[in-house]
């Protein structure tokens, strides 16, 4: 993912434009990550992402009871 993608990622109905995404709905509403970041959040945590462009992305969570 390029930086700009990486910088909007949590954003509500933000949606890449990857073309080789494996999603089975490409066409999603951008809530997934937000609802994530959103939870993760509310249970004391934090959530991350790294990427490596024609590599790979990681997240990594945290959360606290």
């Amino acid at each position: 993912m390029s930086e700009n993608e990486l910088s909007n990622l949590f954003e509500p109905f933000y949606a890449t434009q990857n073309k080789t995404s494996r999603s089975l709905n490409p066409n999603g509403n951008g809530l997934g990550l937000f609802i994530c970041k959103s939870i993760c959040e509310h249970l004391g945590g934090n959530i991350e992402v790294s990427s490596v462009p024609a590599f790979g992305t990681k997240f990594n969570f945290t959360m606290e009871g």
